[in-house]
């Protein structure tokens, strides 16, 4: 099992890498003087024979020069300790070994040098007819057999020809500038190295999103904004008669995403709603650092109405609640669910976090994947196998139950499906727990009989109004408000009641009680007044005080009416 534990914080764990770096390299050297002490006579011997695999200047230089005798061997154990030392960096800290070349480059005003431009593409599973993706220089060269390498592999389906690549990476160019400020920006908010490939996913490929009349995927201009939630649920391509691009077809498939050159990240998630800040970095989320925006305001948290009850993320600057999941690593259950993520969650993470998000923001409305697909931004073809497996991931938090719970609205036709066929459950006991299962089943097509010995529901949920007040039986005080699902129905209950959804004798509301604890009306629910508090908590305390001299001054006390009990006891008083 290979899971990234990267570490939610900036600080801190960068320095401590670079200490374990400058150990590691200054190991390795002394290693490699150790080699060269002990090499023998023989070996010595056996030099000349040898050839250097690494000639550089300093072997031209020796071989004109007939006073210096040559010593190929030296050099190149000198030149493989350097690759070691190198390697090993670059192991430790790969992200950070890159950055640092490229922040040089950067502050130097250089161009990519063509060491660092990425390869061809030579991948079996792409057709041999490619198609470029950007089209932004004049001499494009569009679409044709890639002969003698001429295009640029993005992932199955999504290539660029060389002459708009170079449009982006040479200097002068119209496409330079802009990359090189996406390159700086993206250094301040990643600790991953910034790519040629990595800036056409996030800034150049098209949208891809679905008609709303005939359900094909068609491209944007290259030209358009990014999309909005409302743009997306009105798209209409205007050419429904046309065929479906083949590239569709390609990032159906569920493999697809081992095909990608550089990750599809989320554009403007509502995970940013919860997760804006400094805690986390939002590319390994799955989130663009680029693109993150929460109402046209960069890194700023939007306070919702459901935040007062509802948290969907466990933050490391906030202590620890419950019901609520870290957004950078997967669970136990999402482990088994979803196995071909362990190694790379930052896929799933992304999808996880945008649907829970999206529930907790409104938890009075049960949240269909429609919904989901419309908030899901990303360029390219991604967000095509993105809206595939979102279904998947939608069905398992809901199944699961981390989504969708309480008192709503069931809708008509269940959007997660249990089964082939609708199976029949039948539920002993209509305690809470018992009615909760018998809804969420419901709400998966299944059919429900729930049996109760009683004559009520409920279980040990029940007021008794025999004296003319409310007296509980059972719960009465809920500990904790947040990620509560019993605070969480009182809040759904008062606007379907204002709704008139359900009848008003179904509604309970509820108050958070502090130290004072204040006295309330059992009729109305309201505070008395301060004066009559005081005088009620003096009585009940007294009578509290003579119960317990009554169970102290009599041995073995037997059953009783502790009304009878504590009267006599104030009357022998």
């Amino acid at each position: 099992m290979n899971l990234r534990n990267k570490g939610p914080l900036k600080r801190g764990r960068l320095e401590e890498m670079e200490t374990d770096s400058a150990v590691i390299e200054q190991q390795s050297a002394e290693s490699t003087t150790g080699i060269k002490r002990a090499k023998t006579e023989d070996d010595k011997s056996n030099d000349a024979d040898e050839v250097d695999l690494f000639p550089d200047v300093d072997d031209e230089e020796e071989e004109s020069s007939p006073s210096r005798s040559p010593s190929p061997r030296v050099r190149s154990q000198r030149q493989c300790a350097e690759v070691a030392k190198k390697k090993i960096k670059t192991e430790l800290r790969p992200g950070e070994t890159r950055k640092e070349e490229a922040v040089k480059k950067l502050q130097s005003g250089e161009s990519p040098q063509k060491e660092d431009r990425e390869c061809s593409c030579e991948r079996s599973d792409c057709p041999v007819t490619k198609n470029c993706s950007l089209g932004i220089a004049e001499n494009c060269i569009g679409s044709r057999p890639d002969v003698g390498r001429l295009f640029i592999h993005l992932s199955k389906g999504e290539h660029v020809c060389k002459t708009c690549y170079e449009q982006i990476w040479t200097n002068g160019r119209p496409k330079f500038e802009h990359f090189m400020d996406w390159k700086g920006g993206w250094m301040n908010e990643s600790r991953c190295a910034p790519s040629l490939k990595g800036y056409i996913q996030d800034q150049l490929l098209p949208f891809w999103l679905q008609c709303t009349g005939c359900g094909k995927f068609r491209t944007l201009p290259m030209d358009a904004p990014t999309p909005t939630f409302e743009s997306i649920e009105s798209f209409n391509c205007g050419k429904c008669e046309e065929p479906e691009s083949t590239q569709v077809a390609d990032a159906s498939e569920r493999m697809w995403i081992t095909t990608v050159a550089s990750a599809p990240l989320l554009h403007n998630s509502p995970a940013l709603h919860y997760l804006a800040g400094d805690s986390y970095y939002y590319d390994e989320l799955g989130m663009s650092p680029m693109n993150s925006e929460v109402d046209g305001k960069t890194k700023e948290k939007k306070e919702s109405s459901s935040r007062v009850f509802l948290s969907p993320f466990n933050l490391p600057s906030e202590s620890s609640i419950a019901f609520s999941v870290r957004p950078d690593c997967m669970e136990h259950d999402e482990h088994e669910a979803f196995p071909e993520f362990i190694g790379e969650p930052v896929p799933y993470l992304a999808l996880r976090n945008l649907v829970f998000a999206l529930w907790t923001k409104n938890p009075f409305k049960y949240l269909a994947p429609r919904e989901c697909a419309s908030h899901l931004v990303c360029r390219g073809l991604g967000r095509i196998w993105m809206l595939n497996e979102m279904k998947r991931v939608f069905d398992f938090l809901n199944v699961k139950g981390i989504i969708n719970y309480g008192i709503l609205e069931l809708p008509e036709k269940p959007v997660t499906q249990i089964g082939e066929s609708s199976p029949e459950v039948i539920i002993i006991g209509g305690g809470i727990s018992g009615l909760a299962a018998a809804r969420q089943l419901r709400g998966f097509g299944v059919e429900v009989k729930v049996l109760e010995a009683k004559t009520r529901i409920g279980g040990r949920m029940q007021d008794d109004w025999s004296l003319g007040v409310a007296v509980g039986c059972g719960a009465q005080l809920v500990t904790g408000i947040l990620n509560n699902p019993i605070a969480l129905m009182c809040e759904q209950v008062i606007p379907t009641m204002n709704a008139l959804v359900l009848k008003p004798e179904v509604g309970v509301g509820y108050r958070s009680l502090t130290e004072g604890c204040p006295l309330l009306d059992a009729t109305t629910g309201t505070r008395v007044d301060a004066k009559v508090d005081r005088v009620v908590d003096e009585q009940f305390n007294a009578i509290l005080d003579a119960h317990g001299h009554w169970r102290s001054s009599v041995k073995d006390p037997e059953d009783g009416s502790l009304y009878v009990n504590t009267i006599e006891t104030i009357m022998c008083d």
